[in-house]
């Protein structure tokens, strides 16, 4: 079967299975998988285990079984082609062992193996295509937004309101801003005008303003505790959209360049 030949040796099984292992993650959210998407690997192991039975009729009858099987191989991993290259093996092998006049037959399953392939080929050729487009629609989101403006709004705790996160992050980085804000607020008050802002403290002797202004201190170090986590903890999420997006243009372009060879393959 020459057209397993001739792409298998045009793009590679192993610059597959990688490009593969980077992009699914991020697009099975988008792309629901026809089948098991442990049903190659399954079959794959069912193909290598195929033996000659005492009987050629008995062994065209499983590879026959075989080849129909291979109709609900998942395209949707890139391991998908390896049992059609298992299957084209076993029908070499078969056409070596078996009496001549099952040839007809094991030509005509070797064409149906042909065929199959190039169906799952084309549905591969439709999930690639379906990827590529949902992994630029996430980069056009990405791009949309400003990185000034989202730092911006990182220093008034609105950072989980622009990347749309869930309820709880949102609650939980205005209470940190404000808590460490109105902390961080009034110890630096305290410091800087001891005599204005001392509170019940005593300010009778020099002893008695160092330490209100120690208090200040303390304050604003109680302040940063609550904002400084929301804080680095937004910049983060700026920095991670920003290598999320550069994996997503460089597994974008990887795709496109696989779906190209594939579109070459014969």
């Amino acid at each position: 079967m020459s057209i397993v030949n001739a792409f298998i040796n045009q793009i590679g099984r192993e610059i597959g299975r990688d490009v593969y292992r980077n992009v699914r993650v991020g697009s099975s959210k988008y792309i629901t998988p026809i089948s098991a998407s442990d049903f190659n690997e399954d079959f794959s192991k069912e193909i290598k285990s195929f033996e000659l039975a005492a009987y050629d009729k008995v062994s065209i009858r499983n590879l026959i079984n075989l080849i129909e099987k291979s109709e609900n191989i998942n395209p949707r991993s890139f391991n998908w082609q390896d049992c059609y290259v298992e299957l084209d093996n076993k029908i070499d092998f078969c056409k070596e062992h078996l009496d001549k006049e099952n040839l007809d037959k094991l030509e005509s399953l070797d064409k149906q193996n042909a065929s199959n392939f190039s169906v799952a080929k084309e549905r591969h050729k439709t999930y690639l295509k379906e990827t590529i487009e949902n992994i630029q629609t996430e980069i056009t989101n990405h791009e949309n937004k400003s990185t000034v403006l989202a730092f911006a709004l990182s220093l008034i705790g609105l950072n989980p309101i622009y990347y749309k996160l869930n309820f709880g992050k949102i609650v939980g980085h205005l209470f940190g801003t404000i808590v460490g804000g109105i902390c961080i607020y009034h110890g630096y008050i305290t410091f800087i005008d001891p005599k204005m802002h001392h509170g019940n403290l005593p300010i009778n002797t020099d002893s008695d303003i160092n330490i209100v202004k120690n208090v200040g201190i303390a304050i604003m170090i109680i302040g940063l505790i609550f904002y400084l986590p929301v804080l680095i903890n937004s910049i983060r999420r700026i920095i991670a959209a920003q290598k999320n997006n550069s994996n997503r243009e460089e597994t974008s372009e990887t795709l496109k360049k696989y779906l190209v060879n594939l579109n070459k393959s014969k």
